[in-house]
């Protein structure tokens, strides 16, 4: 099995304190979810590395996804994924 990146829409109020009991409940059920392989996300990454977005554990905003653990995209990061999408989506 390759390994796979999974990314799940939550509302803007989701407690992050949460996360980890939400992701043992939820992970195999949440219809809002995308699974995405390890080599499309490697591929992409000078791309994503673009996109703001904040470590729930080190309570730091940055730019990029972590490659280990959670990554949080607000609405400026998921505006701008979305653009990046579309244009990959386009070519």
């Amino acid at each position: 099995m390759s390994l796979t990146h999974e990314f799940f829409l939550l509302s803007s109020d989701f407690d992050l304190n949460d996360r980890y009991e939400w992701f043992r409940t939820n992970r195999y059920t949440w219809a809002e979810k995308s699974v995405v392989s390890d080599e499309i996300i490697q591929y992409m990454t000078d791309f994503l590395n673009w996109l703001p977005s904040y470590n729930p554990e080190t309570k730091e905003s940055h730019k990029g996804l972590n490659y280990y653990g959670v990554t949080v995209i607000n609405k400026p990061g998921a505006e701008k994924l979305i653009k990046i999408l579309d244009k990959w989506q386009m070519a």
